[in-house]
């Protein structure tokens, strides 16, 4: 039985996020898992070894907490909020193995073509990576809500 305790919830607050967020409650619902909703605050690539030592920005990273909080609401479940600095694709990757996920849930913009070419995907980078399975929503996906509950609903 595939039984969810832990998921993973990366925020960068767009409108995929959202989707991402709403399907991420239903799957916590269903099995009464724990949602770890996380936000990076992204240091550029080049600085990414030096993310520890590089000085921050305590009243920026006041006002990602804020705004986390704001954008990720309890109702009835279990909320833990991070924001951590870093590059965001490690940041997720290695929060998911430490905190023992067993599922992430991420909004993607879908982005193809030079696009996805030259910014590459965090999404895709997470999803090659993590020790867990992926689930990616679109920003054009909140339909998939009932969807993915009535999946969550057959595999319990």
């Amino acid at each position: 039985m595939f039984n969810i305790k832990t998921i993973l919830y990366p925020t960068d607050f767009h409108e995929a996020s959202r989707a991402a967020f709403d399907v991420a409650k239903s799957i916590a619902s269903k099995f009464g898992a724990k949602i770890v909703a996380l936000h990076v605050a992204m240091t550029p690539p080049e600085y990414s070894d030096w993310a520890p030592i590089l000085p921050v920005d305590e009243e920026d990273l006041a006002q990602r907490a804020h705004e986390l909080a704001t954008f990720v609401r309890e109702d009835g479940g279990e909320i833990e909020r991070l924001v951590l600095v870093g590059d965001a694709e490690m940041v997720i990757v290695r929060e998911a193995k430490e905190r023992k996920c067993d599922l992430i849930v991420m909004g993607t913009t879908g982005r193809g073509g030079i696009g996805r070419l030259l910014l590459g995907s965090v999404a895709e980078h997470v999803s090659r990576k993590a020790h867990c399975p992926v689930l990616l929503v679109r920003a054009n996906a909140p339909a998939m809500k009932e969807e993915v509950a009535a999946l969550a609903s057959t595999v319990g």
